[in-house]
């Protein structure tokens, strides 16, 4: 059956209003269509995943790099610490020896105002 040139399995028209019969064709653009933008899609994540993934190893890179500074940084203090504390301690120690000298000079003063 023909309507205006046109075979049932393709269209006709109704005022404004056109209505397919057939819409394999359309089934099959959809598919390709959809079937390229999958691609796309596809390809575009990769993309971007691939430079998310760079940015995070550089990012893990500087972090690395700034601890590895940071526990240099760390050992230098805790040595002058130490050191700082050793001083201390000889201050201490020279200052009792100070103390003790004093002590010992009154002791034999007064040993000999006795005698």
């Amino acid at each position: 059956m023909t309507f205006r040139g046109k075979t049932s399995n393709q269209c006709f028209d109704q005022g404004d209003d056109i209505y397919m019969t057939d819409t394999s064709p359309l089934k099959s653009h959809l598919k390709i269509f959809f079937d390229g933008s999958s691609n796309y899609m596809r390809t575009k994540l990769e993309s971007s995943q691939k430079v998310t993934l760079e940015v995070y190893e550089e990012s893990l890179s500087l972090a690395k790099d700034d601890l590895f500074a940071i526990e240099a940084k760390e050992k230098e203090l805790a040595n002058e610490v130490k050191s700082v504390k050793a001083e201390i301690l000889v201050l201490q120690v020279v200052d009792q020896q100070t103390v003790l000298k004093k002590q010992l000079k009154e002791l034999q003063g007064k040993k000999e105002f006795l005698n």
